[in-house]
């Protein structure tokens, strides 16, 4: 099954892939750049998260709360965070210098496999788009990824806004990072969970049958059957023993 969907999957939804992990490894490099700057990529990938609220659940009230809700808890245990120690806000030249990191990156990973798991799974069984439990969840777990991206932009914000608190803003530099650790859990929890989930979903529920054609049925059920010639035996050459239908003349001929 996941062979189909791979090979149904159109081929602009790889290109979106490669370009997300170009902006991605954009964010994974030491680089300057200005607040204008660091707002955009929060706002793109905030925007991303809600075309795939709405393209998958439409402007459903229970789905925009879901998202709403997942995004503010997910800012409230980001916000106060500390930044990355060799974080720097130059108020001369308005730019900031950001270390290295891949959060960014698994954050994009996570919002794009999220929407690819649900678009699959709304193909295999569109009934879950009128699940309240379902679209819920995703649509928090969708606000929590933008709440994550608009919660360090903030801290980003606060700095520029606030220099003379770098000293509690920032993490100390003489703090160990382990970085290694902390992205194999980052990762197993924004790009693994819904991959997971979308596996679940496929091996326990399958697929739905499609829905019995009523004209169909309408066409069948005003035959009728009672004046039908009797069946007989045909021996075909494997020696089986079948039972076949006359055919009727057609009563315009």
């Amino acid at each position: 099954m996941f062979t189909q969907i791979i090979k149904n999957t159109p081929p602009w939804v790889w290109g979106l892939l490669l370009g997300l992990i170009a902006l991605g490894w954009s964010q994974a490099v030491a680089r300057r750049a200005s607040l204008k700057r660091v707002l955009v990529l929060p706002t793109v990938m905030s925007g991303l998260s809600l075309a795939g609220l709405v393209s998958a659940f439409g402007v459903a009230p229970g789905a925009c709360a879901a998202w709403l809700l997942g995004a503010l808890a997910a800012a409230a245990l980001v916000l106060p965070a500390r930044l990355p120690a060799a974080t720097v806000w130059d108020a001369q030249a308005r730019q900031f210098q950001l270390p290295a990191g891949w959060t960014p990156m698994l954050l994009i990973l996570g919002i794009f496999f999220t929407k690819y798991g649900v678009g699959v799974a709304l193909a295999l069984q569109p009934g879950l788009a009128q699940s309240g439990t379902f679209s819920q969840l995703v649509s928090g777990l969708y606000g929590a990824f933008s709440g994550i991206f608009l919660a360090r932009a903030a801290r980003l914000w606060r700095l520029s806004r606030r220099p003379e608190l770098a000293q509690r803003l920032l993490k100390p530099a003489s703090a160990r990072i382990y970085w290694p650790k902390r992205a194999a859990i980052v990762l197993a929890a924004l790009v693994l969970i819904p991959v997971l989930l979308l596996a679940g979903l496929i091996g326990l529920g399958g697929t739905q049958a499609p829905p019995v054609a009523s004209a169909m049925g309408k066409v069948m059920s005003d035959r009728v059957y009672q004046d039908l010639p009797e069946l007989s035996d045909y021996a075909p050459r494997d020696g089986a023993r079948l039972a076949q239908l006359p055919l009727l003349p057609r009563p315009d001929r």
